[in-house]
């Protein structure tokens, strides 16, 4: 005899993601259960499709539009995981093959930019990647471990990336290249909700909405359950985009009347090679000092040059302040911010920002605060490691520069520029400290000559574009081979000069002030962000199970 609400299909329901049965005693709710997990055999090329999908997100890919699902294939796989040590190792394949993919262009730097023979270079290059993603081996683990504990499991995944990213930037040499927020660097209407909590909140929100995305394919056999998860997802979206519409038309009518400082971006597009060549100093400041003229022939008041611009102690050359205050014009008022090295009367070395007025005297520096591993400076490991400063004795070349400590902006002509000298342009405690100190608008000198391989110069400027957004300052910058651009404090790109393209660019820039809830404590984000993760590996009380979302 069949007993109603048994086994048969006819007193089985669905409600709500679970199955319900009928039987005489009423109905009662049965938990679904989840996918079974899937075998490494086929997880693994999963999250090595995953990575490449990833990183078609950023550039020189240039898919930004699949920010908004490139992370589903990878979080799925970890939602159908139940090891922590599944999840670590899926984490790191993901992560190891993304990084391969954006920074390919490390190894040709290696060996045109330093000397370095091909396989040591592929060695270095494939340790540094490696060293570099071990941070979503992490994320991996937490987006498991964290649905056992007491938050809810949707939050696993964006909590397990955010501890991530924090490690990235904090740890392992620091360097907050890629976070998955920069893939939106070219879409300011999403990116306003920066100026509360950095690129941090905007990384949070996006590996969301790809975790509400991933849920509802796993429960597509659930539909009303399924549409929840992607309703869920558009509002989010939605609830970035309308913010930051209201917040750029706001924005846009502060400015209005403001007055603006007429700057002359002068980009040489001089590739590494020339610098070894012997005439190279006498050329490459002539081709500088003509583009000045040109620039001030169209009203400029205020030139900028690039990182070393200037690639000799100033000082060694006596002629050089005759040169700038002729391409002024010898007009007192007007100035010339460039890059280069100096050395001070306790013969300490800096990479440095220099203001010079139109008679050429030397008004203010800037000395580089973050500098740079190998290049700039010895790591503090590098003779902890047997034979490692003969290999890489190439890599730091001559004195290693000493690292400045003042964020203070220098007086460019009606503006207070906060000075971002290449990397520094990716950090924003930087950029915070500037605008604390009196900067009313941000001034990034780099020389991305050293990429030779399109695409690493865009992805540096991908990550430069938000500390206009975070602290609501304009953005000028000047790379040499790399961009150059007037970014306004929207995040919009007004003006892009091309690599390699020799120019001088005139741009209007308006001075901004006040404050930003970024810049008076939403920095804090990240941290506040890595804690909960952290607390959130607390187990529930026992017998409290686990839902699906």
């Amino acid at each position: 005899m069949r007993r109603d609400g048994g086994g048969s299909r006819e007193g089985q329901h669905l409600r709500g993601g679970r199955r319900t049965h009928s039987g005489a005693q009423g109905r009662y709710p049965v938990a679904v259960p989840p996918p079974a997990r899937l075998p490494l055999v086929v997880s693994l090329p999963v999250a090595v499709a995953a990575g490449g999908v990833h990183v078609a997100v950023f550039p020189p890919w240039g898919a930004p539009a699949l920010a908004f699902i490139a992370l589903v294939p990878i979080l799925a796989v970890l939602r159908l995981e139940d090891r922590t040590w599944s999840g670590a190792l899926l984490g790191w394949v993901f992560g190891f093959v993304s990084g391969v993919a954006a920074a390919y262009w490390v190894h040709d730097v290696l060996m045109s930019g330093y000397g370095i023979g091909p396989r040591s270079a592929l060695v270095f290059t494939v340790g540094t990647i490696g060293f570099q993603t071990s941070s979503f081996a992490f994320f991996g683990a937490l987006a498991v471990r964290l649905r056992r504990g007491w938050l809810p499991p949707i939050l696993a995944a964006p909590l397990g990336w955010c501890v991530a990213e924090l490690l990235r930037t904090q740890a392992l040499q620091g360097i907050p290249w890629l976070l998955y927020g920069h893939s939106l660097y070219a879409s300011p209407v999403l990116i306003q909700a920066a100026e509360i909590g950095g690129v941090a909140g905007l990384s949070f929100a996006l590996v969301l909405v790809n975790a509400l995305l991933a849920e509802a394919a796993l429960a597509r056999r659930v539909r009303h359950r399924a549409l929840r998860r992607v309703a869920a997802a558009i509002a989010l979206v939605a609830a970035l985009a309308g913010f930051g519409a209201a917040r750029m038309a706001a924005l846009d009518t502060e400015g209005v009347g403001a007055r603006s400082v007429a700057v002359g971006l002068v980009q040489t597009a001089t590739t590494q090679a020339e610098r070894w060549e012997s005439d190279f100093r006498e050329r490459n400041l002539e081709r500088h000092l003509a583009l000045t003229r040109e620039a001030v022939a169209a009203g400029a008041t205020v030139v900028v040059w690039s990182e070393t611009a200037i690639d000799f102690l100033p000082s060694e050359e006596p002629d050089l302040p005759v040169g700038i205050a002729a391409a002024l014009g010898h007009d007192p008022q007007r100035r010339l911010l460039t890059g280069a090295p100096f050395e001070d009367a306790e013969e300490v070395y800096t990479n440095s920002a220099l203001v010079y007025d139109g008679a050429g005297r030397l008004l203010g520096r800037y000395d580089k605060i973050h500098l740079v591993p190998f290049s700039e400076r010895e790591p503090e490991w590098i003779d902890a490691v047997p034979g490692m400063r003969l290999r890489l004795r190439r890599m730091v070349l001559g004195t290693p520069y000493t690292a400045g400590d003042d964020p203070r902006p220098l007086a460019l002509d009606g503006l207070r520029a906060g000075v971002l000298i290449c990397f520094e342009g990716i950090y924003p405690d930087l950029a915070r400290a500037a605008v604390a100190a009196g900067a009313d608008v941000l001034v990034n000198i780099s020389n991305d000559g050293f990429f030779q391989v399109g695409g690493a110069e865009e992805q540096h400027f991908a990550g430069t574009v938000f500390r206009a957004v975070e602290t609501r300052r304009p953005l000028v910058r000047v790379a040499n081979l790399g961009i150059g651009a007037l970014v306004d404090a929207t995040g919009r790109v007004l003006r892009r000069t091309e690599p390699g393209q020799r120019t001088a660019t005139l741009v209007e820039v308006t001075p901004r002030s006040g404050t930003t809830v970024f810049c008076a404590g939403g920095w804090i984000l990240p941290w506040a962000l890595g804690a909960l993760g952290l607390l959130g590996l607390i187990s529930r009380r026992a017998g409290s199970g686990e839902s699906g979302s």
